[in-house]
């Protein structure tokens, strides 16, 4: 597909300029990665553009008008030959800058969530922090498009935390990390590079895009809109049972009983002891000490944590398809949005289900013509940061 047959148009906005008829590019947006990133690259360019897109520049890219991320330039390469010329930017949303940027040393103590987040990141994102993604979602798949129905948005408590003791140095994004992980969040930019969001996936919406997989000589093969699938299974870094174990060395008056209490279990199969006979065959154990366990009670927590950190990467489906959004119902196109629900058909695995999309990458070469590359997990899938 030739730049000129292209159905989807990019620009990047910078300056309060917008720089159009980009001839390839690649745009991440993925709700368990801290900073989004892009990179785009002109053929047809000028001085002009060439000092627009200086690093560091606040840029924002939009796709068909649609905001899909904003941030700031990181590199910017200009190169010639007897080929001709080209300009290519990369860059990151704000989150990039809470990767980068060192955490301020203030105190934490007694602060909930969203108020720890706010402190630390109100800098880089004015408008605060925001507990749910339903305002970006809607955004971000497009004007006009048919929204799915939503049940209900996930539910955070806005728990309160201990002193900690912010090293310097410690990025931004590492104490917050620190946090979010105890707090089984996770943390993301908004596209329009407002809000910090602070939340979990929604699974309570109903499926926006539905995709089909023929097998080879399909009856059906004309329902078929996905270029490539690729399923993975593992075990390889999960356990059937995961034991949390509270390090205190106790004394000679109070030593096996507080020990022993200080443990909490996890397994892959609760009708059995050693958690075999779901995704096990036969027992795999993992123990974990922690001096901070402090009762049975948060043992079981960590326990739980572990196993569903390990459990999300039980089942991972990537999917590429043509275009960067979908018409199923409405008038106008659905982009592809993360934190959204699709429906899953793989006909020679006689496989369907519900999955969510946590990442989405816009990309055009000028010889793999217009794609999107989708990542995927099964619906109620416990994600971490």
């Amino acid at each position: 597909m030739s730049a000129a047959e292209r159905q989807h148009n990019v620009a990047v906005r910078v300056g309060g300029e917008l720089v159009e008829r980009w001839e390839e590019y690649s745009i991440e947006c993925d709700m368990l990665n801290p900073a989004d990133g892009f990179r785009v690259t002109l053929g047809d360019w000028s001085k002009r553009v060439f000092d627009l897109v200086r690093p560091d520049a606040p840029v924002e890219i939009l796709l068909d008008g649609t905001r899909v991320l904003s941030g700031f330039v990181d590199d910017r390469e200009w190169v010639t030959s007897r080929e001709g010329t080209m300009l290519s930017v990369t860059g990151r949303d704000r989150g990039g800058r809470l990767v980068d940027e060192s955490a301020p040393l203030v105190t934490y103590a007694g602060l909930g969530i969203q108020d720890l987040a706010e402190k630390l990141t109100s800098y880089w994102f004015p408008g605060g922090v925001l507990l749910d993604n339903a305002t970006n979602r809607r955004l971000v798949r497009g004007r006009g498009a048919a929204l799915a129905k939503v049940s209900k948005e996930p539910a955070i408590i806005a728990t309160k935390h201990a002193p900690r003791k912010v090293n310097p140095g410690e990025s931004i994004w590492h104490v917050l990390q620190t946090f979010l992980a105890e707090a089984e969040l996770l943390g993301w930019s908004d596209a329009a590079g407002e809000h910090l969001i602070v939340g979990k996936p929604n699974y309570d919406q109903e499926a926006q895009f539905a995709f089909f997989v023929p097998k080879d000589g399909s009856a059906q093969r004309d329902r078929g809109n996905v270029l490539s699938c690729s399923v993975k299974d593992s075990t390889g870094e999960r356990y059937s049972k995961i034991v949390a174990c509270g390090a205190g060395r106790g004394d000679s008056a109070d030593y096996g009983d507080r020990v022993l209490k200080w443990r909490g279990t996890a397994l892959n199969n609760p009708d059995d002891a050693d958690g075999v006979g779901k995704d096990f065959s036969a027992r795999k154990l993992l123990l974990v000490t922690d001096d901070d366990l402090t009762g049975a009670g948060p043992a079981a927590v960590r326990a739980a944590r572990e196993m569903a950190e390990r459990d999300a990467g039980g089942r991972a489906l990537a999917l590429t398809v043509a275009g960067h959004a979908q018409l199923r119902s409405g008038r106008v196109p659905t982009l592809y949005a993360f934190d959204t629900m699709a429906h899953v058909e793989i006909e020679a695995l006689e496989h369907q289900g519900l999955y969510l999309i946590t990442a989405v990458s816009f990309k055009h070469s000028r010889s793999g013509g217009e794609v999107t590359e989708l990542k995927l997990v099964p619906k109620g899938t416990e994600l971490r940061v």
